[in-house]
């Protein structure tokens, strides 16, 4: 006979039961919870230590996911360590060189109003590596004074020169890319000797140009080793891959030549054309959703969004209001990596400054709030006096279909230029909404994607691929183990 049992005896089963469960799974019985909680109080080592030993006594036994989940706590520690680096000693010995007439007084005044990026850890305090930097960025009183000045009248001219060459460009055609610039890249990623045992393969990624009718004409020239994937045209995070095997004692080198063509991207979008949206396309419909862990629809950008916009109901001049506040109220400021951030919409929306990645994610975020499709663009920023990792977004209207939204350019132009008169800054904040100079290589249609060979350890960057991917049969290659470069050779230089 089946033993039933007691009414009686039903809660205190299912009592005992729910206690057992939040035993297992909150606080110190939960070594996850635990870690998260040690690294966010800044105990790194002891943290770490638990990761160890945890791993080492129950690691079978844990779910797989709990497992990688630990691995990671322990790695996204060793990342924070690498951006925040620098004691008080250090910064002040950089003031001493990069700031005129600075005076010890002043950093202890600076510190105290929180102007330096800072972790506590282990108990003692560490500065973010690029804290004296983001002082010119963030304190406009105190550009004057770095050493050496930055020269900035000449690029501001010569970026009005390419602009007024765009407009003139635009109106003699009803094509709207126009001055098409052929460029040579040459992109090297060097592991460094003894990285990775000798003998052992080491896998590697390369970003490679992604086809849009505005990037075009993409050719390989050639490369140090034979190439065993290339992505496919359309691909949201173009890679193309390599394999080598480490030798003792020396760089491993992988380096891609490569030929393409860029137009500058003049659209000029009126708001009076905007159609509704049609919601079965399915890019509206993907766009339009959070995709956790950067854009994600918080009561904070809910409440700002429509603070931004107000009653205005054209999703082109919401989109419009959103990069002009953006322009008017977050200011400009390198940044720690991406990976070790756990929001970076949210991260900016707090602080107010953030990098171009940073500027674009809440971008996206604060336009998908309000329905209209945006997502994220990357890749480098050419210029003629040289290159750098660059990001920006696009939004999407009907019939136009997806336009460029350059937050980074809207901050620079209105906040950080010394020569331009305000017809000049109302005049390049407008170009920059739904317009593109041509001095882009575009890698990337979207914000973390997934590699191709998969990659069997976590990316150094899992937002971002604009530097490169690298592994061996040990683990994942972070950006302390290799360095990479890219440079940039004008074909037909623009008139």
């Amino acid at each position: 006979m089946k033993h039933i049992p007691s009414k009686r005896t039903i809660p205190i089963v299912l009592i005992v039961s729910l206690a057992l469960t939040l035993f297992l799974t909150c606080g110190k019985s939960n070594p996850l919870e635990r870690v998260k909680t040690l690294e966010k109080e800044g105990k790194f080592t002891k943290a770490e230590k638990i990761v160890r030993k945890t791993l080492e006594k129950q690691g079978s036994s844990l779910p797989d996911s709990t497992q990688k989940a630990l691995l990671w706590e322990a790695d996204r520690m060793h990342r924070v360590r690498l951006d925040y680096k620098y004691t008080q000693k250090d910064i002040l010995e950089q003031l001493r060189k990069r700031m005129a007439n600075f005076k010890k007084d002043e950093f202890a005044k600076w510190k105290k109003e929180g102007r330096f990026d800072t972790r506590k850890i282990d108990g003692k305090t560490y500065y973010m590596a690029a804290s004296v930097s983001n002082l010119f960025k963030r304190y406009k009183d105190l550009r004057d004074r770095e050493v050496p000045p930055k020269e900035r009248a000449l690029y501001e001219q010569a970026f009005w020169k390419n602009y007024a060459s765009e407009l003139v460009a635009s109106q003699k055609t009803p094509d709207k890319y126009v001055l098409p610039q052929d460029t040579k890249i040459t992109m090297t990623l060097t592991v460094k000797p003894n990285a990775v045992p000798a003998g052992e393969t080491i896998r590697c990624w390369l970003p490679y140009p992604r086809a849009y009718p505005f990037q075009t004409d993409v050719h390989f020239l050639n490369a140090t080793s034979r190439p065993l994937w290339l992505d496919r045209a359309d691909s949201p995070i173009r890679s193309i891959y390599f394999e080598q095997t480490a030798v003792q004692d020396s760089p491993t080198v992988f380096q891609v030549q490569y030929t393409y063509r860029m137009y500058s991207v003049v659209m000029n979008p009126d708001p009076a054309k905007v159609l509704p949206y049609d919601k079965t396309n399915l890019q509206v419909q993907q766009f339009t959703k959070e995709q956790p862990p950067h854009v994600v629809f918080t009561p904070e950008l809910r409440k700002l969004a429509k603070e931004i916009v107000g009653t205005e109901t054209n999703p082109l001049k919401q989109a419009k209001l959103i990069y002009l506040w953006i322009a008017k109220n977050i200011q400009y400021s390198y940044a720690a990596e991406y990976s070790t951030i756990p929001n970076i919409s949210m991260f900016t929306y707090n602080h107010r400054y953030g990098d171009c990645g940073q500027e674009a994610l809440l971008f996206i975020t604060l336009a998908r709030l309000l329905g209209i499709p945006a997502r994220w663009q990357s890749g480098w920023y050419i210029m003629p006096h040289g290159e750098t990792i660059h990001d920006w977004a696009e939004a999407y209207f009907n019939p136009y279909g997806w336009i460029p939204v350059e937050a980074y350019m809207g901050i620079w132009i209105n906040q950080y230029t010394a020569t331009y008169t305000p017809e000049q800054k109302e005049a390049l904040l407008n170009f920059y909404f739904g317009n593109l100079d041509h001095f882009r290589l575009i890698f990337n249609s979207n914000q973390e994607q997934k590699l191709f060979p998969p990659k069997r350890y976590f990316r150094s960057d899992n937002v971002d691929f604009q530097r490169g991917e690298v592994e061996w049969k040990g683990g994942n290659l972070y950006f302390d183990q290799w360095d990479y470069d890219l440079k940039a050779e004008f074909l037909n230089p623009s008139k």
